[in-house]
């Protein structure tokens, strides 16, 4: 009897899941997790020879899809030091935080922005202190020698441009390698500011993104690849993240294990944190900028990151694409010695 008792058992036990799997392999398709993504190669969506219009369309229509972004599943590493573990929130259009963690000496760094202000916090930083500045006086503060990216264009960094379409725009532009290059010009605090965006030239998913002041000195490059699909939102993002300020001699590479995307953040995901030991400086007095920006550390310290001197780190030239603006097509290759260089 009891063998028979437990034949049955297993018995209505297994029914549902024979009865889910003779009913299709469609319902199953449908079943997606949360966080599923998508090694497939993206689709191309541009034509053989593409538009400026078409190219903003694309790649705006992709950003469009996300709202906010967040990982508790990142690596953190810059040259030289061993990768630290990396918690992310970010939310359109200028709220993010990042906090590196080292297994052995634990928080390292904390970078962030809210509607408020912006803060930088290196454990080894000499002076030690947690650094900030509200947004309205950081356009005048030291900090952008440190950090010259606007919080919307550190946003944007992490593989969720947008371009303005009341903007200047010019290009598309052939870089070589199945890639063509826009350049936009925006209004910055000291000036004008280029900004070139180099697109793959089929699925038009950004893979490069550079910043030069008025004086063709380059304040950021940004480098995205391992775009792939998000099950949820449908939206391509990049899983690694290369991020380089000459500036601030600050050079990193975020890597994703997965984004879970548009997922409210935590209500503290953007409140100024309070390091214990390390005062509060507000940079919008020059003298109080600390003269070193967050890079690798000593593999002999634990791995972590330290401040180190922002001497040297000469810029690039931008380039020159020409005067096509947004809506026009350029017709022909600029001519001549206009000054356009490939993007290197």
């Amino acid at each position: 009897m009891n063998r028979r008792f437990a034949y049955r058992c297993r018995v209505a036990c297994l029914l549902p899941l024979v009865l889910l799997v003779a009913s299709g392999a469609g319902c199953l398709q449908k079943m997606r997790w949360p966080w599923a993504t998508t090694t497939s190669p993206p689709p191309a969506v541009l034509s053989a020879n593409p538009s400026l219009d078409e190219i903003v369309r694309a790649v705006n229509g992709n950003s469009a899809l996300v709202q906010s972004m967040s990982t508790n599943y990142g690596t953190l590493a810059a040259q030289g030091a061993p990768g630290l573990r990396a918690a992310l929130f970010i939310e359109k259009p200028g709220r993010f935080r990042v906090r590196g963690t080292h297994a052995l000496s634990g928080p390292e760094l904390d970078l962030g922005s809210n509607d408020e202000m912006f803060w930088l916090w290196v454990k080894r930083s000499e002076p030690p202190a947690l650094y900030y500045a509200r947004h309205s006086q950081a356009a005048t503060s030291g900090l952008r020698r440190l950090m010259p990216l606007s919080p919307q264009q550190l946003v944007e960094s992490f593989g969720i441009p947008t371009f303005d379409t009341q903007g200047s725009h010019q290009g598309p532009f052939p870089q070589g390698e199945g890639r063509l290059a826009i350049r936009s010009t925006l209004a910055g605090p000291d000036g004008m500011l280029t900004k070139t965006t180099v697109v793959d030239a089929r699925t038009a998913l950004v893979v490069e993104q550079q910043l030069h002041d008025a004086a063709g000195q380059m304040l950021a490059i940004v480098k995205s690849s391992d775009h792939r699909l998000d099950a949820m939102s449908r939206a391509w993002l990049p899983h690694v993240v290369e991020l380089t300020i000459p500036s601030g001699n600050l050079s990193m590479t975020l890597r994703v294990e997965r984004w879970d995307v548009n997922v409210p953040p935590p209500a503290d995901a953007f409140v100024k944190p309070e390091q214990r030991g390390f005062p509060n400086v507000d940079v919008s007095d020059p003298r109080n900028l600390p003269q070193a920006a967050p890079i690798a550390g000593n593999a002999g310290t634990q791995g972590g990151m330290r401040m180190a001197s922002t001497a040297g780190a000469g810029g690039v030239a931008p380039m020159a694409l020409g005067r096509t603006r947004y809506g026009e097509r350029p017709t022909t290759a600029p001519q001549g010695d206009s000054g356009w260089r490939p993007v290197e």
